[in-house]
């Protein structure tokens, strides 16, 4: 049974409090048999399988592009990819490994591109909020995120207080609070 590990949200930050404005958009991350990211949109649910464990976060940032920036140049060449008929399809799935007439590398380099503010053809900022839970492979990946040229906010677990099936034993993962 797939697990949500990671959620990544795409809007546009709150001017003066931080945070995201409302009206964002999200895809959430499935970790367990195999690996795929999922977005509900007005024409049905997607499903996109990276390329490999290594490309989950790549992988994901172009989705985001794909589905919601495509005004960006990234945007439009991976819709008109990977999106081609337009209207309602109840479930689209995409499996990455599966195209390969494809240079992700200049794609993803195009979606580093379409994240920088100076890009967006109405010069209003982004912001991008990674939601990683615990055991996320996505904790390996952070760079993805890091390199973007736009408002980046990163949120990890500090508290965990999570019970086996198995066992039966309470398991508790707790970092340090720092307060500022």
């Amino acid at each position: 049974m797939a697990t949500i590990t990671a959620r990544l949200q795409l809007g546009k930050p709150h001017p003066y409090d931080n945070g995201i404005c409302q009206g964002y958009n999200a895809i959430e991350l499935y970790e367990n048999s195999n690996i795929h990211w999922v977005a509900q949109t007005r024409q049905g649910k997607v499903v996109w399988l990276p390329r490999t464990s290594h490309t989950v976060a790549a992988d994901g940032l172009m989705l985001l592009a794909a589905l919601y920036m495509p005004s960006s140049k990234a945007g439009q060449e991976l819709s008109d990819r990977f999106f081609p008929e337009k209207g309602y399809q109840r479930i689209r799935r995409i499996h990455l490994p599966d195209v390969t007439d494809v240079d992700y590398e200049t794609l993803y380099n195009d979606v580093l591109t379409a994240f920088h503010t100076d890009a967006q053809p109405d010069k209003k900022r982004i912001k991008l909020l990674a939601s990683v839970y615990e055991g996320s492979v996505l904790h390996a990946q952070f760079d993805k995120f890091t390199a973007l040229d736009c408002d980046v906010e990163i949120l990890t677990t500090s508290y965990c207080k999570a019970y086996s099936a198995w066992s039966e034993q309470e398991n508790i993962h707790e970092r340090p609070f720092e307060l500022i």
